[in-house]
């Protein structure tokens, strides 16, 4: 692989296309995340409706890793709206697969983690990741993730397997 021109930053409407054609590639690629084959099943209109929507939330955050002008990752934050749950963000980190293993998912959950940090809103990040994505696992672990729990045969993959999902969180103070 040549050397990216590697920029990370928040998701706006304009980018809506990019964000369609990483998601269809990343669900040809990988069967870790939890899609189809045809990746988000949004209009582009719609998408880009939702990520300017989503911009001006205080308790989300999508971010764009990109080279050049084209989306090779993505990492979010996603709160909840109920009072209950207010203080919760979902994390969900996708990279293409040509990209994997030069160290995005760190600078992704860096930013991420940052931004939690620095928004005051969240005190509890939680994920669900595939037993079987251990690299995944290790760079969880790597920013304090703990594993809180198993759900045995949670996903079935294309090939029919039954595959464990672990449940990890991380507290902010």
């Amino acid at each position: 692989m040549t050397e990216i021109q590697l920029d990370i930053r928040e998701a706006q409407g304009a980018d809506a296309a990019g964000v369609l054609a990483a998601s269809q590639q990343l669900a040809l690629e990988t069967d870790f995340l939890l899609m189809d084959d045809n990746g988000l099943a949004l209009p582009e209109a719609l998408l880009a409706q939702e990520l300017e929507a989503l911009a001006e939330a205080d308790n989300y955050m999508l971010l764009l890793a990109l080279d050049g002008d084209t989306v090779i990752g993505l990492a979010s934050i996603k709160g909840h709206n109920e009072h209950q749950l207010a203080h919760v963000g979902e994390v969900g980190i996708s990279i293409l697969k040509e990209y994997w293993g030069l160290g995005l998912g760190t600078i992704l959950l860096e930013e991420l983690l940052a931004w939690v940090s620095a928004c005051g809103v969240l005190t509890r990040i939680e994920l669900t990741v595939q037993a079987r994505n251990q690299r995944a696992i290790g760079l969880y672990q790597k920013f304090d993730f703990v594993t809180e729990g198993c759900m045995k045969q949670a996903v079935q993959t294309k090939e029919g397997d039954k595959v464990d999902v672990l449940m990890m969180a991380r507290l902010f103070d």
